[in-house]
């Protein structure tokens, strides 16, 4: 939240447009950008222009989570007490009044239910976003774009999210 509100304040000094900023995320990272989005909605402050997320872990950890999984978030929440605190979960947070969303998650990731979830209540609290699915790839694709064909696809249907959002 710091980093979003210095780029509104101090980021004209570095050629950053404040109206025109776009979070862009994956996994985890993905994750921080739909929880800063519904930050600054209940707070009231400007929205950015349109978050860009790949393969969000965003439904939250469950028991059946697998290990990992459940270690990020236990990591992210300081607990692995279930359930978490809702707060810090994107699928359980309201979402009405979130930017555009461009999602994207490969068929092979064991996050892609997460993905479809947190479509589908964008979908339900009216916000516009778009859901690519890329067959055969994994989690982290992006990360490993050089070993991954349709990974450089991903990331330039991404980058054109990300300019679009920012023209509005």
């Amino acid at each position: 939240m710091t980093a979003i509100r210095w780029l509104r304040t101090g980021g004209h000094e570095h050629g950053v447009e404040p109206q025109r900023v776009v979070l862009m995320g994956e996994s985890a990272g993905a994750t921080l950008c739909a929880l800063a989005a519904a930050t600054l909605q209940e707070q009231g402050e400007q929205q950015v222009s349109g978050l860009v997320l790949f393969y969000g872990n965003l439904g939250g950890p469950t028991a059946k989570t697998r290990a990992y999984s459940r270690w990020v978030w236990a990591n992210f929440l300081g607990t692995d007490e279930l359930p978490p605190n809702p707060a810090a979960v994107p699928t359980q947070v309201k979402l009405s009044g979130l930017p555009p969303t461009w999602l994207g998650v490969g068929e092979a990731d064991p996050l892609l239910g997460d993905s479809l979830e947190f479509a589908e209540k964008l979908r339900d609290a009216g916000v516009k976003h778009t859901l690519k699915r890329y067959p055969g790839l994994p989690h982290a694709f992006v990360m490993m774009s050089r070993l991954y064909q349709g990974a450089d696809a991903a990331l330039d249907d991404a980058a054109a999210a990300a300019k679009g959002f920012a023209k509005r």
